[in-house]
């Protein structure tokens, strides 16, 4: 009975994972600030505060569960914010020659001081971004229909979502989860979840990072110079968690587990020198 209700009672399933339904929208507000070459220092710092709503994610589900619009007939009920909403956006870019050595502020001078203590410069990439929204599935109600594979859960209304553990500013990713799974509830058969694709209610986990070089060069002759580096990425081996690194949002599934942490999903430190000839 319920093959012949489908609207293609012909097909088993229907797959729209390329269909390119959706309006997004992303508004901000962006701050830029940038010197240079002023006492050695060059300087660009980037802000942005923004907003991405969206009523169908990704055609493309390699980047997310969030692949289509759920309901293709009420898109206005699936609109959200985005996977990809990020509202605080920190970046800041610079390269500074350290003021030692001959012709600088401290030990003005030549020969080995200047050859060990001068001319060295630094730089580096800092980027601090707020958590990412996170997908809420659930089974899915539907069957063959469509072929989800997953459906939004149910929201109950008046529970907070977050975790007594993530609300009280104590939270630990080895035992808490981040969900609190009284808020949430498998939908009936055949009925759509009440929540949106994207839940932004409780946010991943903030990304920072810091990649930094320092950086020398020595002049051995006219026509040699040999110039040393070293490159540190995550040079304060920050640990970001989350529940999910295959994709750009969070995919927490109700069921056992629901919400628990599953590891990090950034690099740790990684350290590199070279030394280059140069003729």
């Amino acid at each position: 009975v319920g093959q012949a209700l489908i609207e293609n009672p012909q097909y088993t399933g229907l797959h729209r994972y390329y269909e390119a339904v959706g309006v997004s929208n992303y508004d901000a507000l962006q701050v830029k600030l940038d010197k240079r070459f002023s006492n050695g220092l060059t300087l660009l710092v980037s802000y942005a505060w923004s907003k991405t709503l969206t009523d169908g994610g990704s055609i493309f589900s390699t980047f997310s569960s969030e692949f289509y619009t759920t309901t293709p007939y009420n898109r206005h009920d699936q609109k959200a914010y985005s996977y990809e909403d990020i509202p605080s956006n920190l970046s800041i870019a610079y390269v500074y020659e350290l003021p030692v050595g001959k012709g600088k502020r401290f030990l003005n001078q030549g020969g080995v001081v200047n050859a060990v203590l001068g001319g060295w410069k630094t730089s580096g990439i800092l980027r601090y971004q707020s958590g990412l929204p996170q997908n809420i599935e659930a089974g899915d109600t539907f069957n063959l229909w469509e072929d989800h594979g997953w459906q939004d859960a149910n929201t109950i209304t008046g529970i907070p979502q977050a975790s007594a553990a993530k609300l009280s500013g104590h939270f630990d990713p080895a035992k808490d989860v981040m969900f609190n799974s009284a808020a949430f509830a498998q939908p009936a058969p055949w009925t759509y979840g009440t929540q949106t694709p994207t839940e932004a209610t409780v946010r991943g986990f903030r990304w920072p990072n810091e990649d930094v070089s320092l950086m020398k060069t020595w002049k051995l002759h006219e026509q040699f110079d040999l110039q040393f580096n070293a490159d540190f990425f995550n040079v304060f081996n920050r640990h970001v968690f989350g529940e999910n690194n295959g994709a750009y949002a969070q995919e927490p599934g109700l069921g056992p587990g629901f919400g628990g942490i599953g590891g990090t999903i950034n690099d740790p430190r990684v350290a590199q020198f070279g030394l280059r000839l140069k003729w």
